[in-house]
């Protein structure tokens, strides 16, 4: 059954700037040797992240998606690398995902390595740059990930603990896949992959320099908006920043616009159930949840839940942590990203009129003073 748990997406998707008319986006895929019975998908369409499944049959699936616009779905196939005697390692360089528009039959095609799939798609060209470097970085990224778990497994099993980390012996694969990189994004400059993965750069000068080099068109594209939304996120932290609309459902499927709460003090905290420090501070949070009730509101967004929704909920039921809580996304629905989250927890304190009062990474009296001044200031 689906679960739609988050309006705006691991960064998810923008319509593009002309809507089309409601339409299905179909997808059929093969994979050789890809040995699972379901595929877990996120499908990002019409501000929409809607999370569903589908069932494969010797390597064989067929999906459909009703939509407005641009649409992103990334397929999970969940694959686990043994390191250790029952301990399991979940693999999420094993995703794959494709692009496309209402009316795109998209024929996907390809085969597992051994932890991940190398495949072509057709049906339009959006995702050629993607499946291009796919098919030149798929040998180096699967090598690299085969030494990595030998080296954990090794390092389980020998009684030193093992001589080598994961990375220590597959940084010759990690080079090339480096420089297959950085040389397309040099001889593509304005590429769909290029404006990706642009905006997964943590050089901000950067960044901001490749940004202003985007047209109005570029801009107005999915791609584009990712850049435009991490360059943004850069200022998030500073006082008096204006905060950008989260349109989402919370995690129990109720909507939700972070825009309803003018007129209020919020505090927007990225915490996650796996987070010490996010856990101790839950008394703390209560308590100032109650001192100031009817005049201010939180916001959780839990980020790197490997349990879902399901697992937010049982945690925050559990504490009877009674304010809205949204799940973290990917691409323009990640939040975290979004503004600019470096660490957990992070908070985030914002005026009635929707501006940045200040930001603190941590947990600590320092954030729980500040919200005293803020809230009796006049």
């Amino acid at each position: 059954m689906k679960k739609i748990f988050s309006l705006l997406i691991v960064w998810a998707v923008a319509l593009h700037s002309i809507q089309a008319q409601q339409g299905e986006l179909k997808i059929k895929g093969n994979i050789k040797d890809l040995d699972v019975d379901k595929l877990y998908l996120t499908i990002s369409a019409d501000d929409v992240v809607v999370e569903d499944s589908v069932e494969v049959k010797k390597g064989k699936f067929s999906y459909t998606v009703k939509t407005n616009g641009f649409t992103a779905v990334l397929f999970d196939p969940r694959f686990m690398a043994n390191v250790g005697p029952d301990i399991f390692k979940k693999i999420t360089q094993g995703k794959f995902s494709v692009y496309g528009e209402p009316g795109d039959v998209l024929k996907l095609t390809g085969e597992k390595l051994s932890y991940i799939i190398d495949y072509d798609v057709d049906g339009n060209e959006i995702n050629n740059d993607f499946v291009s470097m796919g098919h030149a970085i798929a040998p180096y990224l699967d090598e690299k990930l085969v030494i990595d778990f030998n080296d954990e497994l090794e390092a389980y099993y020998s009684p030193s603990g093992g001589m080598n980390f994961p990375g220590a012996n597959s940084k010759e694969q990690q080079a090339q896949i480096d420089k297959l990189k950085t040389d397309f994004i040099k001889e593509h400059p304005k590429s769909y992959y290029t404006m990706y993965h642009m905006a997964l750069s943590a050089d901000k000068d950067k960044l901001r320099e490749y940004g202003s080099t985007l047209s109005d068109d570029q801009k107005k594209h999915y791609f584009g908006r990712l850049v435009d939304m991490r360059v943004a996120s850069f200022d998030l932290n500073k006082k008096g920043a204006q905060v950008p609309e989260i349109a989402a459902t919370d995690i129990y499927k109720k909507s939700f616009k972070l825009s309803s709460l003018r007129g209020k003090h919020v505090v927007l905290d990225f915490w996650g159930t796996w987070c010490g420090p996010c856990m101790q501070g839950v008394p703390d949070m209560k308590k100032y949840y109650k001192k100031y009730e009817g005049r201010i509101e939180y916001v959780g967004v839990a980020c790197n839940e490997k349990k879902g929704v399901e697992g937010v909920i049982y945690r925050v039921e559990k504490s009877k942590m009674n304010w809205i809580h949204l799940m973290n996304g990917e691409d323009l629905n990640n939040y975290s990203k979004m503004f600019g989250v470096t660490g957990y927890p992070t908070k985030f304190i914002i005026s009635p009129e929707g501006k940045v009062l200040g930001s603190f990474i941590g947990e600590g009296e320092h954030f729980y003073k500040f919200l005293d001044e803020a809230m009796t200031a006049k």
